[in-house]
């Protein structure tokens, strides 16, 4: 694991292309693209697609998109995010994003619906390995999830109910610090 440094419009992308473009070792970058901690912002577009388009060492390098925060807002206003996918699409590496979420963070932890998006690719090499240890989604609790947010309107509104009981708790630590 290498530490990259932060810059306000994600990471500094001069390091990166250091490391990635030298080094056929270095096959992934992880990335939260939203909210970082803990300074909250999230990565510019033109990061997302200096990431989609820089040229790699490794053939087969790929982002680890965990965008844990995706319907986390606690100021006014969604933030934005370039979408990592079809900026890969554009750049000609459609299969460098592995896109992962779940609503452990919304509901209870552990208890969440996970999610993955990726080229055809990448989720054929995955369910060939997720395929020997599992034996197969928690239907009732997605039902359960289902049922409770109903559709994206009922994750913004349960969301909405979180930033009012963090927000506060935010703004003190802020003040204090």
């Amino acid at each position: 694991m290498i530490n990259i440094p932060m810059t306000p419009d994600g990471p500094d992308m001069d390091t990166i292309r250091e490391l990635v473009t030298n080094d056929p070792s270095v096959k992934a970058i992880w990335c939260v693209p939203k909210y970082l901690n803990p300074s909250g912002e999230s990565y510019s577009e033109e990061t997302v697609k200096a990431l989609a388009s820089m040229p790699t060492a490794a053939k087969d390098f790929r982002i680890m998109w965990d965008n844990a925060y995706a319907v986390h807002h606690i100021a006014d206003g969604l933030a934005t995010l370039t979408d990592i996918m079809d900026a890969c699409d554009k750049a000609d590496n459609p299969d460098r994003p592995v896109v992962f979420g779940s609503t452990s963070k919304l509901t209870l932890a552990g208890a969440g619906v996970a999610m993955l998006a990726s080229s055809l690719v990448n989720i054929k090499d995955h369910l060939e390995k997720i395929g020997h240890g599992t034996i197969g989604p928690d239907k009732i609790n997605q039902l359960r999830h289902v049922r409770f947010f109903k559709n994206m309107d009922g994750i913004l509104e349960h969301m909405k109910k979180h930033a009012e009981s963090i927000a506060p708790k935010f703004a003190a630590v802020d003040e204090a610090l």
